[in-house]
């Protein structure tokens, strides 16, 4: 049943399939940048003696996790590092 005379029914989608040459490198600056800017709040959290509030509690959470979540770009950065 096609719901208007005027559209046809669309294709299904293959699989895209990203190249492996700049598998995630993209996102590792990004990744960089949030990861030093986190360390910085954290750092001055520590250092002026303030409680833990939500900012702070989201900066160190960013301290643990990005490298974790990124672990797949930084593989990938490295080995292209080391392949050249």
């Amino acid at each position: 049943m096609n719901p208007s005379p005027y559209r046809t029914a669309a294709e299904e989608p293959g699989d895209f399939v990203r190249p492996d040459s700049d598998r995630g490198l993209e996102l590792l600056p990004f990744f960089a940048l949030l990861w030093l800017a986190s360390i910085a709040r954290v750092v001055a959290v520590l250092a002026l003696g303030e409680s833990f509030g939500s900012e702070a509690t989201l900066a160190l959470l960013a301290v643990v996790l990005l490298p974790w979540l990124a672990r797949q770009e930084l593989a990938a950065a490295a080995s292209a590092i080391c392949t050249r």
